[in-house]
């Protein structure tokens, strides 16, 4: 196996790979929305990994881990988040415009918009403050009481929380807990299934195949986008030299100096005492 490969054995809930075939299971998604959401789902009517949402060819595509509705035909994205760019505020926006569009049929009036949750499960805590969940809370400026009724919802997840100051149920708590290290106590039902589950798929052999080649592809790509940026970055490199450079031959003939331009072009140190010269480094 490659050294920058790393096998499924050694994969853990975190990883994208393992997340979405472990949070995209029906039975283990609509547990883990009740507990957070503190309600009660009927049915869950669609459930996708890796759906991929895209306005045009010019525009930025979005791929979300686990997308599904229920039997209201509320949207839910549900993402694992292991970096923290400081961005996640404007990615959610961006989520739910893009969400929006494709729901929201031609001719269907803005009011049967259907409510959408999308839910960041964090291995970091986003805000700094200890806390389990964050929820995002719409209200009118000046009137704490006069809610901004859009239909959309936010929670921010955090793995690494210390304290339950949200108070939240603790299947929850259990469930983040696993996700920071997996050795964690935990005795609620919907911890052991996703602990199942997690060993089920690090298990099976065509998944660990799949883990590999999706791995592969993935690397492959990074390399191919790093030497197309490293031979964009040297065209682009010799388009300014040959810039500087007309500048500067552009300058010696307003002083007239016509008769060291061929110097300058057979010489690089006299060249290069020109550049200084006339401030051109």
């Amino acid at each position: 196996m490659d050294k920058h490969l790393k096998a499924l054995k050694d994969a853990t809930l975190a990883d994208d790979y393992v997340f979405g075939q472990v949070m995209g299971q029906e039975k283990i998604a609509k547990n883990f929305l009740e507990i957070l959401l503190n309600c009660k789902i009927k049915q869950i009517t669609r459930i996708s990994k890796q759906a991929e949402f895209k306005d045009s060819l010019a525009s930025h595509s979005i791929r979300l881990d686990v997308y599904l509705n229920d039997e209201n035909g509320t949207h839910y994205n549900v993402e694992m988040q292991t970096t923290n760019k400081d961005n996640l505020e404007r990615r959610i926006r961006y989520y739910q415009g893009m969400i929006d569009r494709d729901t929201l049929e031609k001719g269907i009036p803005y009011s049967e918009t259907l409510d959408s949750y999308i839910i960041f499960i964090c291995s970091f805590d986003y805000y700094n403050r200890g806390a389990p969940v964050y929820e995002k809370e719409c209200k009118i400026k000046g009137y704490p009481d006069l809610e901004y009724k859009d239909g959309t919802h936010v929670f921010i997840l955090n793995s690494e929380y210390k304290n339950n100051s949200t108070n939240s149920p603790r299947p929850l708590l259990e469930f983040l807990s696993y996700i920071h290290d997996e050795k964690s106590p935990f005795q609620s039902d919907f911890v052991k299934d996703v602990s199942m589950a997690v060993n089920n798929v690090r298990s099976d052999q065509a998944k660990g195949v799949e883990y590999m080649t999706l791995q592969q592809k993935i690397y492959d790509e990074r390399l191919e986008a790093h030497e197309e940026g490293r031979k964009e970055g040297i065209k682009e490199g010799i388009k300014e030299g040959e810039k500087r450079l007309e500048l500067l031959l552009q300058k010696m003939m307003e002083d007239r100096l016509d008769s060291d331009i061929p110097r300058v072009i057979q010489d690089k140190k006299f060249k290069q005492e020109m550049f200084e010269k006339y401030n051109l480094q």
